[in-house]
């Protein structure tokens, strides 16, 4: 067992914090193109993702191996534990109260995009089915003049046709 450097505990979070600060402005700029229909600035945004992404995790591994290391087997689960039995600087877990929320918010903002471009793509397959003639599923068929139900691919030209 070994002891938990706090110094480095307390740097790992701050620099984490920093990491979740520009890797939450990158999701809001995602978002904001989503909801604005900007295909391109997406596309960029998606091709060029901050290194952010991938050194939250990292940190959140090495503060995990700390606490591990210094006996605590839950890791980052016993966080809160650790800093009430050891922590000397009165601002750790002030730091560590903080991480946590900006992680919860990083967590909220990464499943809101999701849901955003699950519904982008959805929109834009009906669009497509629309176009191309197919019906959409669950939705009632069309009727022809004579009053009889027919689907859209019944009909003798398709939406983009006419």
């Amino acid at each position: 067992m070994t002891a938990v450097n706090q110094q480095t505990l307390q740097q790992l979070m701050q620099q984490q914090f920093k990491q979740v600060g520009i890797y939450q402005q990158y999701l809001d700029q995602i978002k904001a193109a989503i909801s604005g229909d900007d295909a391109q600035r997406l596309q960029k945004l998606v091709a060029n993702p901050p290194p952010e992404g991938d050194s939250i995790e990292q940190n959140q591994q090495q503060l995990q191996q700390m606490l591990i290391e210094a006996g605590y087997s839950q890791g980052l689960q016993e966080m809160d534990a650790w800093l009430a039995e050891h922590a000397l600087a009165p601002e750790l877990p002030i730091l560590w109260k903080d991480l946590k929320q900006s992680l919860k918010l990083l967590e909220q903002a990464l499943f809101i995009n999701n849901l955003l471009l699950q519904k982008s793509q959805q929109r834009i397959k009906q669009s497509i089915r629309l176009l191309a003639g197919h019906s959409i599923a669950g939705e009632p068929a069309s009727y022809s003049r004579q009053g009889d139900a027919e689907s859209a691919s019944d009909s003798q030209r398709i939406l983009a046709q006419a």
